[in-house]
């Protein structure tokens, strides 16, 4: 365990101790009932101005392992991609991939709330501050996926939750948090598909609120709670098609699922000992998942949901894979970065990851 990563933990700790907070852990080996899946009517098209900004040089792929590749949800061809968390900048494609924009500031508070809260989810008080005018330091935010100009944050007590109406220029109180939430600790998201539900994630576990953090129940029977060691980025992932489906992702606690909308949580097998940097569900059929592992470990395929896993490199030239994604409305086409040699680079498939082929990038080595 790196040090930069325990001494964190233990101001969290003295903090908690401090104030005479208490928690109480409650585990369960029952399996959540399976659901059925409701696929949602469309939501209509978020419109977004073209980004002035110009490509930017090369990156590298080979030195970024923790890349994060994101599909628009509406828009097919359109991704957005950042290299390192400790970037404080986007690049958006509107053809596949083939060439790139790079965004900054303003372009990137532009992006759809949906794309803009997954990279939300590992930003940096940096990161935030780039792109939001701020008038006072957040340690985490989430935007509304109904209302792009409304955003929650976690003030700079880790304690409360705030909110701005008018895109970050002014805020006021949204009320209490349950537990202290802090950087790289903790997560808050909102639920794509229930604007209005709003999960947060600290070392206790998990809290819900379903008015926009006015109140908060805490839930997650069988969810991981941290122990001596702290979460590390902790990812909530949402099901595309169904609100009751959400999955949590952890390097030391592994990958966690539920059907219940965080009621109820089971550990999902995971075939390797490496970390999971990223879990893909299929948008067109979401018992298909693939788990992404980290130092080329490989990739993993479930066809029922996350209960059992096969290995498969789903035909691509090499085991270092950094990312995989599916185009959110093209039906069969994923999305790979590359990192090792002379593989290193950005794929793409057509045909559910039988055959691939490398896009020549402006972007991409």
């Amino acid at each position: 365990m790196k040090a930069s990563r325990i001494i964190p933990f233990l101001v969290f700790a003295l903090l908690i101790s401090s104030v005479g907070l208490a928690c109480t852990s409650s585990t369960s080996n029952t399996t959540p009932a399976d659901t059925a899946v409701v696929i949602p009517s469309a939501a209509p098209a978020i419109v977004t101005e073209t980004p002035t900004s110009q490509p930017s040089q090369p990156l590298d792929f080979r030195q970024a392992m923790d890349v994060v590749l994101v599909s628009d949800p509406q828009i097919p061809n359109t991704l957005y991609i950042q290299q390192s968390k400790s970037d404080t900048f986007l690049y958006q494609s509107s053809n596949g991939g083939t060439s790139w924009l790079k965004l900054e500031g303003a372009d990137i508070a532009g992006t759809p709330p949906e794309v803009l809260n997954q990279f939300l989810l590992r930003a940096t008080p940096s990161f935030l501050r780039s792109i939001f005018t701020l008038d006072r330091e957040t340690l985490m935010l989430t935007v509304n996926p109904s209302d792009p100009n409304t955003l929650y944050a976690v003030d700079e007590t880790g304690s409360n939750l705030i909110v701005s109406r008018d895109r970050g220029v002014t805020w006021e109180s949204a009320g209490v948090l349950p537990n202290p939430a802090f950087p790289e600790m903790s997560a808050l998201a909102h639920n794509p598909l229930t604007p209005d539900a709003l999960y947060l994630v600290t070392g206790f576990g998990l809290a819900k609120s379903t008015d926009n953090g006015k109140t908060w129940l805490e839930i997650g029977t069988g969810f991981p709670k941290a122990g001596p060691a702290p979460y590390y980025y902790p990812t909530l992932i949402f099901d595309p098609t169904s609100s009751n489906t959400l999955y949590f992702n952890d390097p030391l606690y592994g990958v966690y699922k539920s059907v219940d909308n965080g009621e109820n949580w089971v550990e999902l097998p995971r075939p390797e000992p490496q970390e999971v940097v990223c879990l893909s569900i299929d948008p067109q059929n979401p018992d298909t998942l693939y788990m992404v592992f980290k130092y080329g470990a490989g990739i993993y395929q479930s066809t029922d949901g996350g209960k059992n896993w096969t290995k498969t490199a789903l035909n691509l030239p090499g085991a270092d894979v950094h990312y995989l994604t599916f185009d959110s409305q093209t039906l069969g086409t994923l999305y790979a970065v590359m990192g090792s040699g002379d593989v290193s680079g950005f794929y793409k498939s057509v045909d559910d990851g039988s055959t691939w082929s490398e896009i020549v990038t402006d972007l991409l080595p």
